[in-house]
């Protein structure tokens, strides 16, 4: 199933903490996302490697009541972010695109608060193979046995204890 920009903001939105906050959002593409984020009242620094898409995200101006919004065009290896200076770095079907996904994520990690948070909403499809899908349906089994599986795919905010 493919994620619209609309589900894709909702599933986002849902994991920031109250705005404003320091935000990274890191491939931000033509930038909806780190426009929706900037009209929810949070500071946020955009990158996208892609000289085209920064170009069409600096188009979308957010307007007087949103938060601060600055496009850098620069990936995640050479961009030069301050160690824990963003209490949120969002990165959406961005890692896939990344040659060492593990070492995108350790850099990413430095740049990060103490107590903050880490967004990622991603895809490996070319690694998602027969076993992993049964361990997802295992998973999805056990979530759906014990209630903690809503219709609409989304944990509760509270797990409830066994």
């Amino acid at each position: 199933m493919q994620l619209t920009h609309g589900r894709l903001w909702r599933l986002v939105a849902d994991a920031l903490p109250a705005a404003p906050a320091q935000v990274l959002d890191v491939g931000c593409g033509p930038g909806a996302l780190s426009l929706e984020m900037a009209r929810a009242g949070h500071d946020v620094t955009a990158i996208d490697p892609d000289e085209t898409a920064i170009d069409l995200a600096r188009r979308g101006a957010p307007g007087p009541s949103a938060g601060p919004l600055a496009h850098h065009r620069a990936g995640v290896e050479p961009w030069d972010a301050p160690d824990a200076g963003y209490d949120v770095v969002v990165t959406t079907r961005t890692l896939h695109h990344v040659e060492d996904p593990a070492e995108a994520i350790a850099r990413i990690r430095r740049w990060i608060r103490p107590g903050g948070r880490f967004v990622c909403v991603d895809f490996l499809h070319d690694r998602f193979d027969d076993r992993a899908a049964r361990w997802l349906a295992q998973v999805r089994g056990v979530l759906e046995a014990t209630g903690q599986f809503r219709g609409d795919g989304r944990l509760p905010a509270e797990p409830e204890a066994a």
